[in-house]
């Protein structure tokens, strides 16, 4: 019987967004092997999933979120080669001692944070150096915001449906400026020479209608963003 986090990745590959979602993921990821990572935010581990899937990390993927979904035992079951783990978040802060990781990543979890800067900050600081961060956030000036500041709809905190069996609620969210802004506010930490945004997809992902390739006028369009660098 195929387990969720393998439906979930057979059901992206009929809907544009996601499926570049990943592909984007993966060719940012794609030419190493990690020894740990850390999947912040991790939900049911679809993201720590594709690292198992595609044998990204050598030793340990782990996982940690506000509420343990997270499917250990299928990640386990597509690369037994791999320790796999969660952690309870508690307090804010991340279940983590300094410099564990040399992979930390948040896919579509800093939009829902109070204190970004903070959440921000436990990126770098359980980072070893020398270490790949990847953020991905949902791109404020996408189209269908657009459709809401022109009614005047658009305000935060923004409920955004159902995940998980529980409410998601978008404190905030970010265009490239506010990104770049945010790793700003951190510079001394951060190999500013690797520090890019990467646009992914513009369009309407419940139409399935869009464009993969985004021609520069539309790049401030996007639907997602993805921050990548390396710390100092």
């Amino acid at each position: 019987m195929i387990g969720p986090l393998a439906r979930r990745f057979q059901e992206n590959k009929i809907y544009r967004f996601p499926d570049l979602q990943t592909k984007r993921f993966l060719s940012l990821l794609g030419g190493n092997r990690y020894e740990r990572s850390c999947d912040i935010g991790c939900g049911r581990g679809y993201w720590s999933y594709i690292l198992a899937k595609y044998n990204l990390v050598k030793n340990e993927i782990c996982g940690c979120d506000l509420h343990n979904d997270y499917n250990i035992d299928e990640i386990k079951s597509i690369n037994p080669h791999v320790s796999i783990r969660y952690a309870d978040i508690k307090e804010n802060s991340l279940p983590f001692n300094d410099e564990m990781f040399d992979l930390v990543l948040s896919v579509d979890v800093i939009e829902h944070v109070k204190d970004e800067k903070s959440f921000f900050l436990e990126h770098l600081r359980i980072a070893k150096a020398g270490a790949t961060i990847l953020i991905v956030t949902p791109n404020y000036w996408r189209f269908g915001n657009i459709a809401l500041m022109a009614i005047n709809r658009l305000k935060y905190p923004r409920r955004m449906g159902e995940g998980s069996s529980r409410e998601m609620v978008h404190i905030t969210e970010y265009s490239s400026d506010k990104l770049l802004e945010l790793a700003g506010s951190a510079s001394d930490m951060i190999k500013i020479d690797t520090l890019r945004i990467i646009p992914c997809w513009v369009g309407v992902p419940l139409t399935n209608i869009g464009r993969d390739r985004i021609p520069g006028p539309l790049e401030k369009f996007c639907h997602s963003l993805f921050m990548v660098f390396k710390k100092r």
